[in-house]
């Protein structure tokens, strides 16, 4: 078994958003969000997955990510 270098972080990010606010928006900072956790180095993010209610509004996390992981391969964290 090899012995990582460092503590690794990652984050759970629950597809929770307030009840009447503005769906774009709320994914918008979600992905703002993920941007900031890479910039702080966190290794991994783990999406939930719901579509109910109006506030559970990330059915898919695979297309969730989409964009976040193309801004990610384009910043600097990924030319390191």
């Amino acid at each position: 078994m090899k012995i990582p270098k460092r503590m690794k972080f990652g984050v759970f990010m629950a597809p929770f958003h307030r009840v009447g606010e503005n769906p774009t928006l709320a994914l918008e900072r979600d992905l703002e969000l993920l941007q900031w956790l890479d910039t702080l180095g966190f290794d991994e993010a783990y999406i939930g997955e719901h579509h109910s209610a109006g506030w559970e509004t990330i059915a898919s996390p695979e297309l969730f990510m989409a964009p976040a992981l193309n801004a990610l391969a384009t910043s600097d964290s990924a030319r390191e």
